[in-house]
């Protein structure tokens, strides 16, 4: 275990300024659960893992373990490397910025040129902390995918407990020119306070396909994710879909920089609550002097199933080219009554009625997923956080 246990998060990271509850962007997060804990570092990993990916990468307790992935499948030329801790980068998010400095065995993955993998390359990051002090993990990511590269990645945060832990982790993909990458994200790690700095750079008529699936999975989920628009003709898709119950929370930042001509990004966030949950959709998208003919549009869409669950919206514009087109919208509320009352008149019991206009709610983002095992897992897994939640 780490010497500094003793400390407590904050104390960790003295010449670090973490953000309150009076700055916007972290207005509805209590960091107080994570600054106020002595977390440690594990020096052992768990000695056993079973995979479902025929290609797949590994982190146990936030560092690379070789001896579970199986890279086999992979494109030839393709090169997997290891990123070493200690690097120095500027980062606005303190969270990142201590990834950076404290990561320890992270893996960069390069894609050479007109590669097309047929396999999902699937991503384990696996926290399975040992018995006693709660634990961080500090887990990076880095995909450089060449020119014409079509690939697809799925990023499954799994635990082995519900006992509290920080996950603190950093991916980024770099997209080639004309290159396709769909990138899924499962967040199902009960007991975890998350936090994911997502970065997606995207060169000329290069397309980007991420979804995010959450579904009482950790404490406090925060996603942050950039995407930036470094060439002309690129395109964005981002998704979401949570399910929370319970105090959950997850918080979805995310920001689209459109620095170059003829970009189109969009978002769309669907989230369902009952109970005390909150949920959180904060979006920026900023179009640069230089950047015409960018088109973007923002939709968030929260359901409430209980009087206490609450859902916030934000969505933004800094716009500074007038030939571009941009919308934004957000809607938070219950189920709508006339809907309810005509499934039951038609016969249905009020938890079946309500059970289908739920998942109807959800469907319409997961069935954009198109990896069938995907789907069909998903599937199952939303429709049974759904039953537990319309019971009454």
């Amino acid at each position: 275990m780490n010497p500094s246990a003793a400390k407590t998060y904050r104390e960790s990271f003295p010449d670090v300024v973490f953000p309150t509850r009076r700055e916007e962007a972290w207005r509805y997060v209590d960091l107080t659960p994570i600054l106020e804990t002595a977390f440690v570092e594990p020096e052992k990993t768990p000695s056993s893992f079973s995979g479902s990916g025929r290609i797949q990468i590994v982190f146990m307790n936030g560092k690379y373990s070789p001896e579970f992935s199986e890279l086999g499948a992979l494109p030839k030329g393709t090169a997997v490397r290891p990123l070493r801790g200690g690097i120095s980068e500027k980062n606005s998010d303190p969270f990142a910025a201590i990834n950076a400095r404290r990561f320890r065995d992270g893996v960069w993955l390069d894609i050479p040129d007109e590669s097309c993998l047929i396999d999902p390359v699937h991503v384990f990051f696996v926290s399975a902390p040992p018995a006693g002090a709660p634990c961080v993990f500090y887990p990076r990511l880095l995909v450089h995918a060449g020119n014409q590269v079509r690939a697809s990645f799925i990023l499954h945060y799994t635990g082995e407990t519900a006992a509290a832990h920080f996950v603190n982790a950093v991916n980024e993909f770099q997209l080639g020119k004309k290159s396709h990458v769909d990138v899924v994200q499962l967040s199902r790690d009960r007991g975890a306070f998350q936090f994911a700095a997502n970065r997606f750079l995207l060169d000329e008529g290069s397309s980007l396909e991420s979804s995010v699936f959450t579904s009482d999975a950790s404490r406090v989920l925060r996603n942050d994710s950039e995407i930036h628009f470094r060439a002309p003709k690129a395109f964005a898709s981002m998704k979401g879909l949570t399910v929370l119950k319970g105090d959950s929370e997850s918080h979805h930042h995310v920001q689209a920089i459109h620095a170059a001509p003829g970009c189109t990004s969009r978002q769309f966030y669907k989230t369902i609550l009952t109970d005390r949950a909150r949920s959180e959709f904060d979006s920026l998208v900023r179009v640069h002097p230089n950047a015409e003919k960018s088109d973007s549009k923002q939709l968030s869409r929260s359901l409430l199933l209980s009087e206490t669950a609450q859902g916030f919206a934000r969505p933004k514009l800094i716009i500074e080219n007038d030939d571009v087109s941009c919308h934004h919208g957000a809607t938070v509320g219950p189920i709508e009554k006339d809907e309810l009352f005509y499934l039951r008149s038609r016969g249905l019991s009020k938890s079946v009625a309500r059970f289908l206009l739920t998942y109807g709610f959800a469907q319409e983002i997961i069935d954009e997923i198109r990896d069938k095992s995907l789907k069909n897992d998903l599937e199952k897994n939303i429709q049974e956080a759904i039953k537990g939640m319309v019971k009454t």
